[in-house]
């Protein structure tokens, strides 16, 4: 692998002007996948991960506004279903909303004490 690394680089830094995007460099390594199998395969890791880290952060963001110190008095269960809605954006464009918001206003929402 260290000798692919030093050829790789070479061939890249001649190939590739110094102002190109990961994902444009990693179009071109496609064409030497055979070549260069595992810079191929460190390009499409470093593009993936940078996805995993913004749905990760964007999991934690809905997070924090569903669950707000606003809604510490709901129950387990009603937190459950927001997060879900939250999440699955194509069920929440599919439901209606006025039999929603009247479901959601017939269920109590306050502790019996």
């Amino acid at each position: 692998m260290a000798a692919e690394l030093s050829v790789g680089s070479a061939f890249l830094l001649k190939k590739l002007p110094s102002d190109t995007s990961l994902a444009s460099a990693a179009q071109m390594m496609l064409e030497f996948k055979d070549a260069f199998p595992n810079i191929f395969s460190l390009y499409a890791a470093a593009l993936t991960t940078g996805i995993s880290t913004a749905t990760c952060e964007n999991s934690f963001s809905t997070l924090i506004r569903v669950l707000n110190p606003r809604r510490r008095s709901m129950t387990h269960e009603r937190k459950a279903q927001l997060v879900l809605l939250a999440f699955e954006k194509q069920l929440t464009r599919q439901i209606d909303l006025d039999l929603f918001v009247t479901e959601f206003n017939t269920s109590t929402r306050c502790i019996a004490l």
